[in-house]
């Protein structure tokens, strides 16, 4: 939506005092399923959105999470971190992947 907004001209703004309370408690195939659908539409409307790319941020994320869990010796939370994430990067692929196919 921001994406949209900005090309046509209007501006987007950042909120810092804005809250936003959400929570996905999801099995690691409930996880690949909706992240698949995120990289299918993140595929879908590359254009829109300028190409942009969730890896980066990602990737510090997992990082940051992953050190942090290892520095306290949460080995069980770890795997899970693990499996979610591991979840969350096939699905997208796969969601891109199909959103490719289906353009061919």
């Amino acid at each position: 939506m921001a994406a949209k907004f900005i090309a046509s001209g209007m501006k987007v703004a950042y909120e810092p005092c804005a809250e936003v309370y959400h929570s996905h408690n999801l099995t690691p195939s409930q996880q690949f399923a909706r992240n698949r659908a995120v990289g299918f539409f993140l595929e879908t409307h590359a254009d829109d959105l300028m190409h942009a790319s969730e890896i980066g941020e990602g990737g510090r994320l997992v990082k940051a999470v992953s050190s942090q869990l290892l520095r306290e010796g949460n080995l069980v939370e770890f795997i899970a971190f693990a499996v979610d994430c591991c979840a969350r990067l096939l699905g997208n692929r796969a969601g891109r992947r199909a959103a490719r196919k289906e353009r061919l």
